[in-house]
């Protein structure tokens, strides 16, 4: 639940990542703020780098990898174009 918050804040903020001291967050910054997925491959959680790949490729398949409940039902809420098959 905290790391939704934190997706929250950089989102929001369009913070200069490299200010961000947790890697996956800083990786996760620098994807959303590019639109490149390349940066979601160097997350290590294995929930937080399906949202990444998810959000930036606005790919809901991809949140359906997440374990986390409240993470996937948050990322299922924030891609906006929907399942690609």
């Amino acid at each position: 639940m905290r790391f939704l918050f934190l997706v929250i804040f950089i989102s929001t903020l369009f913070a200069n990542c490299n200010y961000i001291q947790d890697d996956d967050l800083k990786n996760l910054c620098k994807a959303e703020t590019t639109n490149n997925p390349i940066s979601c491959n160097y997350i290590k959680n294995h929930d937080k780098k399906y949202y990444c790949l998810a959000i930036v490729k606005e790919d809901k398949n991809k949140c359906f990898y997440i374990k986390d409940s409240d993470l996937k039902n948050y990322c299922l809420s924030k891609v906006v174009k929907g399942i690609k098959y």
